[in-house]
Parts: C-alpha cells; structure tokens; sequence
C-alpha cells in the first residue's frame, strides 16, 4: 500500500503509518494538485473529517484515479470524522452516511469519533446526556454495517477510552491524538499498546499553520517555540545526517505512532515521506526527545477541558489563587475549582506547595 510501512490493527485490517492530513485544505484548486501528487509520491493514507469541508474535494481526485485505471479503491486507506454536533446515538448513522457520500466510496477504512463530547444541533451547547459510552456505541452499530473497516476515537482521554473498553464489543483500533515532542503523550501511548490500540499522531512538526484562518474561523491558539529549532532535534537531526522535520517523523514512527503531517509544499511532501524510512533513531535519542524541556499542548480548545475540584488540607484563612495559563479559577477559604486542561493535571503538585486531594469530575 504505497510507500508507506503498515501497521495491521487488532482486527487485521492494514493501515500505512505515514499519511496525509487535510486539515486547512479547502482551497479546491491547491488542494487537487496536492492530493494528485501525494498519490504519485506513494501517499495512500489520508486524513479527512466532516468539519474539515473537503470530503467532497478528496472523493473527486480518488475517483478519478479510478476511472483512469490506475489505482483501485483497495489501495487507499480513509479516515473521516463525526463532529460532536452530529456524536449523538441518534444522528452518527445520517452524518456517516453524507460522509460517505461525499467520498464518493463504498466504504470508509477508519470512522472517528472526533471529539469526546456530544453538542446539541446549534454546535455549540455541549449535551451532557450523551456520554462517551454512548458515542462508541453509535459507533459500533456503523461498523456492524460493513461500511466502515474500523473504528476509532479522536482527542479522547486514557480515562475515557478506559471507560469505553469496559462496554464496548468492538474494541477500540485507533485513537488519534496531538502526539510530538512538546506533547509526546508517553502514558496514552503505553495504554493503548496494552490495548492494542494504534495511536495516530497530529501536529508532528508543530503546525505552524494552525492560527491561520480556515473556514471563515481564525483559530486562538497559543504561540509556540519552532520544533525545528528544538536543541535537542537539530542534534539528533545532525547525527544522522537528516532534516528536523525527518527526526521529528520519526521518532513518533519508531514509538509506533502513525503520523499525518500535512503540507502543500511538494518538496515537504516527498521529505516527508521518502526521507523518514530509510533509518531509525537510537533507543537514546528516542530517551532524548522524550525529555524535551518544553512541554505545550498546540491545540488547546475548549473541549480539551475538565474540571477539577481541588481541596486543600491545609487553607489559609485567605484565599489563594493558582496562577497558571488557560485555567479559569473562582475561590473560597475552603476549596477551589478549577478549569484545567487535562494534561496539566498530573503537573498540580508542581504548582500548589500544600497537601491537596485532586478528584477529576468530568462530565465526558
């Protein structure tokens, strides 16, 4: 399947472990010439969703290669999503199913829960009566249907997939996360590989991209250090004689991560996939970038949030305040809440210097 190694998911389906993604690839022009060329390079894997807009855009290349007779269906390998406004029990089969319409194929090899929450139809008021396990099991009843090769989740906690595990009766295949350097994700990616679940990584090369506009929305997210200047990759990139870009591809491949960098350059394109597999980091180098100082989660948003309620052992009779980025905080002399990202939380004890109870009490 293309020039790209593959990974057999626990149902024995085969999915390449570098592809494509699409995100902020609506321009219809730009991106056909992209898609055309990825598939020449060897691209087979490619990464869509429903809110991304160009299901439709990618259904016209892919059959046109088709009807050209040069590659058939089975070559390739979809992923699509279900945004939260459509996750509930009642409305994934129809959202689905425009989906695979817009593909213009029989079948989709991976379908994504794309969000661990649930929104009423405005697409902004979050549900808080459909729970994860409910969402999989919406899931489920679409990959009884034979349209779908696999299913999966998208920027879903350990805690939640846990909580999945334990009804589901088609295991999980794929959870797909913001997996890199800044961000690498070491104790999901060890839960899933007990599970045997494939983690797909996004914002490898630290999308540099993701505050441009895109649909007429300009995303707020946060600036960040230039992975490609991180001290620790352009060292590890020197001692193999590669590009930071290769190093930081690589290192997700050799944790087993499926990786889906997205560029319209097509010089990028081809580096990013010919010149990723013809080494391997050490085990060492592996440790290195493991360690990066910095630590930043790129794509923070709203539904990335939990609560958490702290209680001090030890309060003082005047309130203190926890100062941290992206937290929302009210306080008493008694307790205090606090919106926290959730990667953050097994960092609390850096940041408070008492004895504290944290109890997670999301809603997701």
């Amino acid at each position: 399947m293309g020039n790209a190694p593959l990974v057999c998911l626990s149902n024995g389906h085969k999915m390449p472990l570098i592809g494509l993604g699409t995100w902020q690839s609506d321009k219809e022009e730009e991106h056909v010439k992209v898609l055309e060329e990825a598939v020449n390079m060897g691209y087979r894997l490619f990464d869509t969703a429903a809110s991304y807009g160009n299901e439709e855009i990618i259904g016209r290349v892919m059959h046109n290669f088709y009807a050209k007779g040069t590659m058939s269906r089975c070559e390739f390998f979809i992923t699509t999503k279900i945004w939260p406004t459509y996750l509930h029990p009642d409305r994934q089969m129809a959202a689905f199913k425009e989906s695979l319409a817009k593909l213009d194929t029989p079948y989709v090899d991976l379908l994504l829960a794309h969000q661990p929450t649930c929104y009423e139809l405005d697409g902004v008021t979050h549900d808080p009566s459909v729970t994860v396990e409910m969402i999989w099991q919406g899931l489920e009843k679409i990959y009884e249907t034979g349209l779908v090769k696999a299913i999966g989740v998208s920027n879903w906690s350990v805690e939640q997939m846990e909580r999945v595990m334990k009804i589901a009766k088609v295991k999980i295949h794929v959870a797909q996360v913001e997996c890199h350097v800044y961000l690498p994700q070491l104790e999901l990616v060890e839960y899933c590989k007990k599970n045997k679940i494939v983690v797909t990584g996004y914002g490898s090369l630290g999308s540099p991209a993701r505050k441009v506009p895109f649909l007429g929305r300009t995303p707020n997210f946060a600036d960040s250090p230039n992975m490609f200047e991180e001290p620790a990759v352009v060292a590890v990139a020197q001692k193999y004689g590669k590009k930071p870009q290769q190093v930081l591809i690589r290192y997700l491949l050799d944790r087993g991560i499926c990786v889906i960098p997205k560029s319209s350059n097509l010089e990028r394109l081809k580096t990013n996939l010919h010149g990723v597999v013809d080494f391997h980091l050490d085990e060492s180098d592996i440790e290195r970038l493991n360690n990066v100082p910095h630590r930043q989660r790129l794509f923070m948003q709203e539904h990335l949030i939990i609560e958490i309620m702290i209680l001090i052992a030890v309060w003082p009779v005047t309130p203190r305040t926890l100062l941290r980025p992206n937290a929302e905080r009210c306080t008493s002399t008694t307790c205090m809440f606090i919106l926290f990202p959730d990667h953050f939380t097994h960092q609390l004890l850096h940041f408070i210097h008492s004895p504290l109870l944290v109890i997670p009490c999301t809603r997701r």
